[in-house]
């Protein structure tokens, strides 16, 4: 009977280990937006990307862009990870980013799902539109821990496009 007892202990202990050897890759994996710290260590694989991280106050964290990112001036002395279309996975992992912001396109998206399937916190923004943009403001914020700021940032967009259409529509349109 003592022998059944231990081989029932291993065979739960086994199992309590694989739930949290694998529960916890399952969750890095997911890519969300709500990382267990502020990422430290961020990858931009787009432009306007870098520009919206920089403008969040987070250029120390920044530690890859595309050979494309040259503003702010900044951006140009950040480590590159490839080209906008083509960007190198081998170059991203090399930057041992926290978290790596994409765009939705094919080409991105692709890459941002191989980087998750191998353990990396991916941040996947659609900015067609420019509610998308504020979306995506608002996600990148939350990830990074960069709420307020992106709040701010959000807010002195709506106002300036505000004032613009104020500006705009005491003119009369062109027909």
């Amino acid at each position: 009977m003592n022998k059944w007892w231990w081989l029932l202990l291993i065979i739960f202990c086994w199992t309590a280990a694989g739930f949290a050897i694998f529960g916890s890759i399952q969750h890095k994996n997911c890519g969300d937006t709500t990382l267990p710290m502020p990422a430290e260590r961020i990858v931009c694989l787009a432009p306007n990307l870098t520009e919206i991280v920089f403008a969040l106050g987070l250029e120390k964290e920044i530690v890859g862009v595309t050979l494309d990112s040259d503003y702010p001036p900044a951006a140009l002395k950040k480590s590159k990870v490839g080209t906008f279309w083509q960007p190198n996975i081998e170059a991203v992992i090399a930057a041992k980013p926290d978290l790596v912001i994409t765009l939705g396109f094919d080409q991105q998206k692709n890459i941002a799902e191989r980087l998750k399937r191998i353990g990396y916190n991916s941040l996947i923004a659609n900015i067609e539109k420019v509610n998308e943009l504020f979306e995506a403001l608002e996600k990148i914020g939350a990830a990074t821990g960069k709420q307020r700021q992106a709040n701010e940032l959000v807010y002195d967009i709506r106002k300036k496009l505000n004032n613009l259409s104020v500006l705009v529509s005491t003119n009369d349109r062109i027909k």
